[in-house]
């Protein structure tokens, strides 16, 4: 099993992905998003694996469950949640042009770049600047508190 710092190592190998990809973003938008998805996924399985050892998901139904579960308890997490959510259905329209958010419509798109006034297709402004930055800044704020507290206790 993967620990934390392999968790954010690859978290920020990825982000190395997306600034490269970013030199190009209007060919590579949806691998944008799919790559950023991914990167978020990797900082919560390092917070995960923070609130007690061994704690691993290996899908994606138990990592939204879980999710939910600790946002009901911490706003922080109620902020992963959310925008977690937007960096999936991004990447779930970029790898299979259709997105399922639990109602009975499915729309099919052509491409990742079918859809851009939808912000789940706004890249730079919606994906990186915000979902993805909330994400990693608050897990590193919990991640940072986490090991403020540890020291503390071993004084």
């Amino acid at each position: 099993m993967a620990s934390q710092q392999d968790h954010l190592a690859q978290a920020a190998r990825n982000e190395a992905t997306i600034k490269f990809l970013m030199q190009d973003k209007e060919s590579h938008g949806g691998w944008i998003a799919t790559v950023a998805f991914y990167t978020a996924l990797h900082y919560i399985e390092a917070v995960f694996l923070s609130l007690a050892a061994g704690l691993h998901n290996h899908d994606h139904g138990a990592r939204f469950k879980m999710l939910k579960s600790l946002a009901g308890k911490n706003s922080d997490f109620g902020l992963i949640y959310k925008r977690y959510r937007i960096l999936f259905a991004a990447s779930c329209i970029a790898r299979y042009l259709e997105y399922n958010d639990g109602t009975s419509k499915k729309p099919v798109y052509k491409g990742f770049g079918a859809f851009r006034d939808s912000p789940y297709a706004k890249v730079e402004d919606q994906i990186l600047s915000v979902c993805l930055k909330d994400v990693k800044n608050t897990v590193f704020g919990i991640l940072e508190r986490r090991q403020q507290k540890e020291q503390a206790q071993k004084k």
